[in-house]
């Protein structure tokens, strides 16, 4: 019975994944340099992984951190990897920047190759967030309905389309989310050492993960009610080793990683806004990061369930570990020096599961009536999710304003002309971003 219930499992997740995997592959070519007609793509900061890895020489154990300074160099070793792999196929080829300004659909690949590490991370983070949800609400319902929800949600889509850090991380916070869990039921030592390897990977893919290093802690206090164990010793040891393993610039260079962290370790005055002044950074999380990248209905039904639900929760040690790693997780994310939509996603976990426990709390009322409600109001929450994000799909997969933009210029404003306009990355037509502009 139990092989049984773990195949309907595997197969019912696994095609959760691959939906959420197909959603987002499917924007895989946004804002290419061909699009772009630059080196760059529509999104900034992806560029700056080819800025940084062009500088390297492996022989001489030369990996300057570059541009990714705070961003750890894990997903530049994988990124190097696949690369290499996908020259061996013949999908790739290299040459200098000139070769690659000449031919825009071959840089297109570098990004495509890259973006599909994300997009892989992204799939995984699906696959183990029911996983992890199977472990702690026990319940067919509560998994299906977490795996839905991070297949569609907003924040997760959009970012696990670029050559960024962030949902590689997520995924890694999510795995040590699992084993802490794994510790509150066994003092195995395979369960420290495996949040260990987790947490110390995490980190050297973005330092941001380092809020996690304290949950196997936690879960180890509460279930042997004491810090000193050989078993910590071990965590300790492994995260230290799989770091390095990581990101090896903490070693060889020391001066921008301590500079790397003088920056992450400090503490700002909060986001300014023009009407109010500085604001602390955690009010901006609340009243705005958190319901723009989840929606507002996911988002309300979080807070429900962590304010609500949580308290009643069976499993005591559970209830207690998921409010005080919860804590710690948050107040750490908040302080961060810059505020971004994207640096939400340490505490994204969260807010799923106490979604989760809320949702799975009313799917399962046995009164007709009240039950009927309950699921009409799960069935409300997940389809907004579900819509909210076929909408920023569809702003993403369809010709981009930018494009548009330059097609009615090249249409209606004669070559050679002057046109007064701001060069940015976020709105600048890719005609007159291009490197020799027909227009002055």
């Amino acid at each position: 019975m139990v092989y049984k219930n773990n195949s309907i499992f595997l197969i019912i997740a696994i095609i959760i994944t691959m939906i959420g995997f197909m959603l987002r592959v499917t924007l895989i070519t946004f804002g290419l340099p061909s699009k772009n007609l630059a080196l760059s793509t529509y999104n900034p900061d992806e560029q700056n992984n080819f800025h940084t890895i062009e500088r390297w020489n492996v022989k001489k154990l030369y990996l300057p951190s570059g541009q990714v300074l705070h961003w750890g160099n894990l997903q530049l070793f994988l990124l190097v990897g696949s690369l290499g792999i996908a020259k061996v196929l013949g999908y790739v080829k290299f040459g200098n920047r000139e070769f690659y300004i000449n031919n825009l659909k071959e840089t297109d690949k570098l990004y495509i190759i890259g973006r599909l590490i994300s997009i892989i991370f992204g799939s995984l983070s699906i696959f183990f967030m029911m996983f992890l949800l199977r472990k702690i609400c026990n319940t067919t319902s509560s998994w299906i309905l977490g795996g839905i929800t991070l297949s569609f949600l907003p924040l997760h889509l959009v970012n696990s389309i670029y050559i960024r850090p962030d949902v590689m991380m997520m995924f890694f916070c999510l795995t040590i989310l699992y084993f802490s869990f794994q510790i509150l039921d066994s003092e195995e030592k395979r369960n420290y050492i495996l949040a260990g390897i987790f947490c110390g990977l995490g980190i050297a893919t973005k330092y941001s993960c380092g809020s996690y290093l304290f949950l196997p802690i936690v879960a180890h206090i509460l279930k042997s009610r004491k810090l000193l164990h050989k078993n910590i010793m071990n965590y300790i040891l492994f995260t230290i080793i799989s770091f390095i393993i990581g990101c090896p610039y903490f070693i060889l260079e020391p001066n921008s990683f301590l500079k790397a962290m003088k920056h992450l370790l400090s503490l700002s005055k909060g986001i300014f806004i023009e009407e109010f002044g500085y604001i602390p950074a955690i009010f901006r999380y609340l009243t705005w990061f958190l319901p723009t990248g989840l929606g507002l209905p996911l988002y309300i039904s979080s807070l429900v369930g962590f304010f609500v639900v949580l308290p009643f929760f069976s499993d005591i040690n559970y209830k207690k570990f998921l409010l005080i790693s919860f804590v710690i997780v948050f107040m750490l994310t908040t302080r961060a020096n810059f505020q971004a939509l994207w640096h939400t996603f340490p505490v994204i976990p969260y807010f799923i599961i106490f979604a989760v426990i809320f949702l799975n709390f009313l799917w399962n009322l046995k009164t007709r009536i009240i039950n009927f409600v309950a699921k009409t109001i799960v069935v409300f929450v997940i389809s907004y999710t579900i819509i909210y994000s076929f909408a920023i799909h569809n702003l993403y997969f369809k010709k981009n304003v930018r494009e548009e933009c330059s097609e009615w210029i090249l249409k209606n404003i004669k070559k050679g002309s002057k046109i007064a306009i701001a060069r940015s990355y976020f709105w600048t037509p890719p005609v007159l971003r291009q490197y020799n502009p027909p227009y002055k």
